[in-house]
């Protein structure tokens, strides 16, 4: 199964901070169910601090990625 991936930092900034894939799975330890705060038609969402930065990462559901691009990051943009 495929999946992509949202990060936004709880506190923004005026810089766009980028994390590759290793550091995003050891940040949820492994997408670990002791570390989702949430999950919605788009998929789960996990708490993790990377780089002493505390994120949230949407994990999106395959399906979301084709069709639902869109309003997701109208969701995301209003955060």
């Amino acid at each position: 199964m495929h999946y992509s991936f949202l990060v936004k930092p709880a506190k923004v900034e005026s810089q766009i901070m980028t994390y590759n894939f290793e550091e995003i799975r050891t940040a949820t330890s492994n997408f670990s169910e002791d570390t989702v705060i949430g999950c919605g038609g788009f998929g789960d969402v996990y708490r993790a601090n990377i780089r002493q930065t505390p994120v949230a990462i949407k994990r999106l559901h395959e399906v979301c990625i084709v069709t639902s691009l869109r309003a997701l990051i109208t969701v995301i943009s209003i955060l």
